[in-house]
Order: C-alpha cells, then structure tokens, then sequence
C-alpha cells in the first residue's frame, strides 16, 4: 500500500514540475543579423491612465498626471531603445480620414 501512494505521490509531482518547464525561444535565422540593420523605430503613442483613488473609494482620472506619466512612458522606451545602439525614435503619427471628423 505504502508503494503504491509513493509512486502516485511522485507521478503527481512530476506532472506538476513538467508544467514549469520553459519553452525554447525561436526567432528567424537572419534575427541578428537584420536587427543590426535597423536604424529609425516608430513608437506609436501609449495610452497611459493615472487615477487617484479618494478614501471613499472613487477614482478620479488625473489628466495632467496621465500626461507626464505618458511622456515618462516614451522617454523610458526611447532610452531603452537606444541603449542598443544609435536609433532614431520617430513618433507614430495617426491619422483619421474626414469621414470620421478628424484628419
């Protein structure tokens, strides 16, 4: 009886930690080779909320807070991105057609 629930115990335990195992990264053969390549990266912009939560528990969006939040956002990924190496870091510009009221 006793063998019998050690082997459960240890099939049991396998199954868990075979679900911990980490899945080999793959990319493209040319990967480096084309990343060196690259020299202008386009960063749409973020859309980055900041909220104060009162102690009623209400939240309130801080437009002025959302908005340094979010110029802090692109300054941190643009000096991520450059620490690579030297790339230019254009905004992603949208653009609506006037159809939809903007352009």
């Amino acid at each position: 009886m006793k063998r019998g629930f050690g082997s459960v115990i240890l099939i049991a335990a396998a199954a868990l930690v075979a679900g911990c195992a980490t899945v080999p990264h793959r990319v493209a053969p040319q990967f480096e080779s084309r990343l060196s390549t690259i020299k202008t990266v386009a960063l749409p912009p973020p859309s980055v909320k900041v909220y104060e939560l009162s102690a009623g528990g209400t939240r309130e969006q801080m437009d002025e807070w959302s908005e340094t939040a979010r110029h802090n956002v692109v300054a941190a990924i643009g000096k991520r991105l450059t620490a690579r190496g030297p790339l230019a870091i254009k905004p992603f510009v949208i653009t609506l057609s006037k159809e939809f009221g903007r352009s």
